[in-house]
């Protein structure tokens, strides 16, 4: 939607200008007009710690700076999400989820990173987070040893000093907690709670590829920038086409309900 790209633009321009290290005011208020934009941004104040530890490592600076400069996005972050309770009080007014929705959440959305497919079309609805009722459930096993295994490669990016890992993952982490069920929010499964999560995903990942790649893959693609540059941006392209016709599904009701009969022509809710 126009307000998450909205929100993402403006808390990643507040991301550059805290790295560039601009004055502090500029960063300050773009990160209270993505918060205001969309209580999304609200994850972007750990995302935000993080970041300038990762800024001020090299220098080791000391954590009270570190917090002294943090203190700022923490303050209005709190007021914020007072503000908000107090005018709506209702916000987080669902029924409690059972302890096994957090690991078949997490199931849910891996599944759907690996394969977008798996996303629930018809998303904001309970009717469609079917929680299991067993600890033995398979969905429940998978997603319990995705998240350890999500937790264990963030301690040992930790621990390897391998910062851009870390801070990717810590990203992907961030903004995902709201949306797995720790807390019932009324959101279940949906796209848009891997939008800006993904970013913080693939700077992880292309960062472990980068070292675990052989060295002639690195001087491969040093000596042939050109054909790297050309190929990305071809890609670019083809990925843009595949969003603007995706995009045609999602002109109207009638549109995007004969584009699910597509996929699911025994789909009772699209007849």
């Amino acid at each position: 939607s126009l307000t998450t790209l909205l929100w993402a633009a403006l808390f990643l321009t507040a991301c550059l200008l805290i790295w560039q290290k601009k004055p502090a005011i500029l960063s300050i208020l773009t990160f209270t007009a993505a918060l205001l934009m969309k209580e999304s941004a609200m994850p972007g104040v750990a995302v935000i710690l993080a970041l300038l530890w990762w800024r001020d490592y090299e220098s080791r600076a000391d954590w009270r700076v570190l917090l002294k400069h943090w203190a700022p996005y923490a303050i209005i972050s709190v007021a914020y999400l007072t503000c908000r309770t107090l005018i709506l009080p209702d916000i987080l007014n669902f029924p409690a989820n059972t302890y096994l929705a957090v690991p078949y959440a997490i199931w849910k959305y891996a599944s759907a990173i690996l394969s977008p497919v798996n996303l629930i079309i018809f998303e904001a609805q309970q009717k469609n987070f079917i929680t299991p009722t067993s600890i033995l459930d398979p969905t429940v096993l998978a997603g319990t040893l995705i998240s350890l295994a999500f937790v264990g490669l963030m301690i040992f990016c930790f621990r390897k000093k391998l910062i851009p890992e870390f801070f990717g993952l810590f990203w992907f982490g961030a903004f995902m907690f709201p949306f797995i069920q720790i807390i019932n929010i009324g959101v279940y499964i949906g796209t848009r709670s891997l939008y800006v999560q993904i970013i913080g995903l693939s700077l992880a990942v292309l960062n472990i590829a980068r070292r675990v790649a052989p060295a002639w893959v690195a001087l491969l693609i040093a000596r042939r920038q050109k054909v790297v540059y050309s190929l990305t941006g071809i890609l670019l392209v083809v990925l843009a086409a595949l969003t603007f016709i995706r995009n045609q599904d999602w002109r109207n009701g009638e549109t995007f309900w004969r584009s699910v009969l597509k996929v699911d022509a025994s789909s009772v809710t699209a007849r």
